[in-house]
């Protein structure tokens, strides 16, 4: 999985099915610039051939593969999922782990490889995340679920949202394409909530 950062046309970050999940600078071809770590601070790759970073002693991001990294639509924040089953939220300044419980988001029965592509809501702190025959909306910042949008007769392997307006689309196994139209209230902060 890869994804550029809005805003810095060079930031790709790379997720590989070993768990790691490397910040690159694409003007640089030797060897990326971090290795994001699940215990918190990044790890320098070890310098030498490119590609050595590669070693068994490379720090992890995610027990298992990683299925999906994404960025919030302003960059603040960079969110990974994987095979553990977690979704974990960085900083992409400092590539550091931001600590913010999510929960799990466990796999559909039977799946031994599973496709997922969680969604950023354009205009609110909320990732849609595919959760076994459901989608879950949580608020990036806290961590809190603020909504289950549930529908789909099997596993649920994509979400995406829509640029203009807040509409949330997502895909199964059960060959369905579901259209959401979720309350902006998801989205709003509760200070500026008014009556």
């Amino acid at each position: 999985s890869a994804a550029w950062r809005p805003g810095d046309e060079f930031a790709l970050v790379t997720g590989g099915q070993d768990g790691t999940l490397r910040l690159w600078d694409v003007r640089r071809t030797k060897s990326c610039l971090a290795l994001l770590c699940q215990e918190g601070r990044p790890k320098a790759p070890a310098r030498g051939r490119a590609g050595d970073e590669d070693d068994l002693g490379a720090p992890i991001a995610h027990s298992g593969g990683i299925y999906a990294v994404l960025f919030t639509p302003e960059g603040r924040y960079l969110l990974s999922t994987g095979a553990d089953c977690r979704m974990r939220e960085w900083d992409p300044d400092t590539c550091e782990l931001v600590v913010v419980n999510f929960g799990t988001f466990p796999t559909g029965r039977g799946q031994t490889h599973r496709v997922v592509q969680p969604a950023c809501s354009r205009d609110g702190p909320i990732v849609y995340h595919p959760r076994v025959n459901d989608v879950v909306g949580v608020n990036v910042e806290t961590g809190q679920r603020v909504a289950t949008l549930k529908a789909h007769l099997d596993s649920v392997t994509c979400v995406c949202t829509q640029t203009r307006g807040e509409q949330v689309f997502t895909a199964g196994l059960d060959n369905n394409l579901l259209v959401w139209h979720p309350p902006r209230t998801w989205h709003a902060p509760s200070d500026d909530e008014g009556g």
